[in-house]
């Protein structure tokens, strides 16, 4: 009678412990000072998304990383934590997956960051970032899959909205080097610290909703940057230069308060 006991709490706990194990699949919490095959093919894909830049999937989670899966998290509207928790994981996976191709006809949010991209790297010289994939917008990839060594055929493939993100992340990071330089584009895609700076006076004017600072401009960052643009007279880009960040700054500066006592 002892031993069924045993036998039946063994089996109890055996049980217990199989179903505490991570599902084939799940990233099961990955955080920063981990080290293991997944945290390498949550890198992997984190490359394949355009968000790790690193050379190599180390199968280390440092802070690389973890900044790299902040600003996944942000661009795919999660809650900005550094950790990749199932839910992460399952966006990265359907965010690495081969997409179908934009070409012409196509609209929608893709479409405004593939212009967006083009016109940081002076190739989409329309007036306006539409949304539409028309010809204009064909031909800026075509000049794009030029210069990048691609087959010119004006549709954006996964191979083309790679190296154009990984170009207009590199001409936005010359760009934004230093705040003293005679022009700044900041735009989808861009990070660092003065993404940062703009979030926090967005935010200090009540623009910039999301409930932390990300230093990752997404598309709630761009749409913040246009309501500021409209309510200053500017045009409403959704990106910032010169004009947009000075604007910026003196609207988010405090204002002097006359001392009490009328003196």
């Amino acid at each position: 009678m002892q031993w069924k006991a045993r036998h039946v709490i063994m089996t109890s706990a055996f049980a217990s412990a199989l179903f505490m194990l991570p599902t084939e699949g799940k990233a099961a919490q990955l955080k920063i000072g981990m080290s293991d095959a997944k945290v390498k093919e949550v890198q992997q894909l984190l490359k394949a998304a355009g968000f790790f830049t690193y050379p190599t999937a180390t199968g280390y989670y440092g802070t690389i990383t973890e900044t790299a899966v902040k600003n996944f998290q942000s661009s795919v509207k999660l809650p900005v934590t550094g950790v990749v928790d199932d839910q992460t994981y399952a966006k990265l996976k359907t965010a690495s997956s081969p997409q179908p191709a934009l070409k012409q006809g196509a609209s929608g949010e893709a479409v405004k960051t593939l212009q967006q991209q083009l016109k940081t790297l002076g190739l989409f010289t329309y007036s306006e970032i539409t949304g539409y994939y028309g010809t204009i917008t064909a031909d800026a990839v075509k000049k794009f899959q030029k210069q990048a060594g691609l087959p010119a055929t004006g549709a954006a493939d996964n191979a083309t909205l790679t190296k154009l993100k990984d170009a207009a992340n590199a001409k936005t990071k010359t760009s934004t080097s230093s705040v003293n330089k005679a022009t700044i584009y900041l735009t989808i895609g861009s990070s660092g610290d003065l993404v940062k700076e703009v979030q926090t006076k967005l935010k200090q004017l009540g623009h910039f909703t999301y409930p932390e600072i990300t230093s990752y401009y997404g598309t709630i960052t761009a749409d913040a940057v246009k309501k500021f643009q409209k309510q200053a007279g500017l045009s409403a880009t959704g990106t910032v230069e010169n004009t947009t960040l000075t604007k910026l700054r003196e609207a988010a500066k405090p204002k002097e308060t006359a001392p009490s006592g009328g003196k």
